[in-house]
């Protein structure tokens, strides 16, 4: 199977990213491919269940390769005075200060295995109840630890059993007499990490017994979920982002549209000039970017993180098969048979002038400023822009024919409290009346050569997708 392509590019800027930070970038990447392209990714005789296991795997492995120094970075910073604290507490001869800090354990522990248990079991409610009064709260906790593991062991997968049965055991070791309070405080740590791995064994567990058609729902809420997420953590630096300064750097790219390029597609929606933004900046000489926050002016705004490596692509193939529409100009060719004769009369030999002007010709096209290169560009960009608006178009009325509500707001709360103006696309498009728009051939004057037929409808196919991903993440932001 091949690697997705890492979405951070290896260069200078990007080098001194934190491991931790580029993980989450590629984890959110491979969701994103998955979501998009699984026909990419998934092997031969694979299924996209067998990815999205895989991909756990993957990421728990690698959490255990780096466990050693993940979990002395958080003992040593974090957790050290949290601990301590409690032990210090639960050191103290006074039952009237172990029974407060024993609730407040027993608080995280319920916090920590809510998601484990149906709502009111019996194991929850009992850390959420108040402590009755003992004069031995260290020996009243230390019969409900072992309650509350015989219960885990009843739940958790059969790979968890020993490491519950060996704090089964400690348990026993600790209670006659009782030792130090450090012991207690190291077994609610120990079920606080139990809880987590038995939580990762359910997410597999849920995933596992799902079918294909779900697998691929699931995967697109997560791709969608986690891309949102990510992107405003990374660009909004507030306290509490909102997404507002997303908005921001999406209106002043879309204000940047010139009003002749908008002028061709008259009259065009308010909320589809940004489509005009995208393609213009499509058209252009200079490449596509959109990297980590940054004041590049032709950069992307960071909604097209994920989709800025295809865009690039799409930009390079247009340019690609421009050239090639160049000089399929060049040469007109005769019949077959016209040909055959003429190098029979020639003996093969092609004149020197005719050579050196076609090469010229060749070079000439070669430029982005040819004339003829900047005509065919210009009409296929233009002609691809027209498509993409009449798709999106008769989505939006197909959604509106079938009852569908005109706007939609998912993921984080919206700095301005209004209603979003988009509506979310449909996960399936398959499930879209006109989703047939997007494999009907894209003929274009200049481009008529079946060979240039395929290749333009194969680009727009590319530029379609990128669309519809962007609109159905940032609905209720653009």
């Amino acid at each position: 199977m091949p690697a997705p392509e890492p979405v951070v590019y290896r260069h200078e800027p990007h080098a001194v990213l934190p491991p931790e930070l580029v993980d989450s970038l590629n984890q959110v990447y491979f969701l994103h491919r998955l979501a998009t392209e699984p026909e990419k990714l998934v092997p031969p005789g694979k299924t996209l269940l067998s990815m999205m296991i895989h991909s756990q795997m993957k990421k728990e492995k690698s959490n255990q390769d780096q466990s050693e120094v993940l979990l002395e970075r958080v003992q040593e910073v974090a957790h050290r005075a949290f601990w301590n604290e409690a032990i210090e507490s639960l050191s103290s001869p006074l039952p009237s200060v172990q029974l407060p800090r024993l609730k407040r354990l027993y608080s995280d522990l319920a916090e920590a295995l809510t998601p484990l248990f149906p709502p009111n079991h019996k194991a929850i409610l009992s850390l959420e109840a108040h402590l009755p009064p003992t004069s031995s709260p260290l020996h009243s906790a230390l019969i409900f630890l072992k309650e509350l593991l015989l219960v885990l062991r009843g739940r958790c997968a059969p790979i968890r059993d020993e490491e519950i049965d060996q704090l089964y055991t400690k348990l026993d070791e600790w209670r006659d007499p009782i030792g130090q309070s450090s012991d207690g405080i190291f077994n609610v740590s120990t079920c606080v990490s139990l809880a987590e791995s038995m939580k990762a064994d359910l997410n597999a567990a849920v995933i596992g017994s799902m079918g294909e058609q779900e697998v691929k729902g699931y995967v697109l809420h997560e791709a969608k979920t986690q891309e949102r997420d990510l992107i405003i953590d990374l660009w909004d630096a507030r306290q509490e982002p909102t997404g507002q300064a997303l908005r921001e750097q999406w209106r002043s790219w879309v204000a940047l549209l010139p009003a002749q390029m908008e002028a061709p597609f008259s009259p065009v929606e308010s909320d589809r000039r940004w489509i005009l933004r995208l393609m213009a900046q499509l058209a252009a000489n200079t490449p596509i970017t959109c990297g980590l926050p940054s004041s590049l002016y032709e950069a992307l705004p960071p909604h097209f993180f994920f989709v800025a490596p295809k865009l690039l692509y799409a930009q390079n193939y247009l340019q690609a098969v421009t050239i090639a529409a160049s000089l399929r100009s060049l040469t007109r060719l005769p019949t077959p048979w016209i040909r055959a004769r003429r190098l029979t009369i020639t003996s093969g030999d092609v004149h020197a002038g005719e050579e050196s002007r076609l090469r010229e010709a060749v070079d000439r096209t070669l430029r982005f400023q040819d004339p003829v290169f900047q005509l065919l560009h210009r009409r296929l960009s233009e002609s691809l822009t027209k498509q993409v608006l009449e798709y999106m178009s008769g989505e939006q009325l197909s959604r509106q024919k079938a009852g569908m509500p005109e706007s939609m707001k998912t993921g984080r709360t919206i700095g301005e409290n209004r209603p979003g103006k988009r509506v979310a696309l449909p996960d399936h498009p398959g499930s879209s009346s006109r989703s047939e728009g997007a494999t009907a051939a894209v003929v274009v004057k200049g481009f008529e050569e079946p060979v240039l037929v395929d290749a333009v409808g194969g680009v727009f196919r590319e530029l379609l997708q990128s669309v519809t991903w962007v609109e159905r993440v940032w609905g209720d932001m653009v």
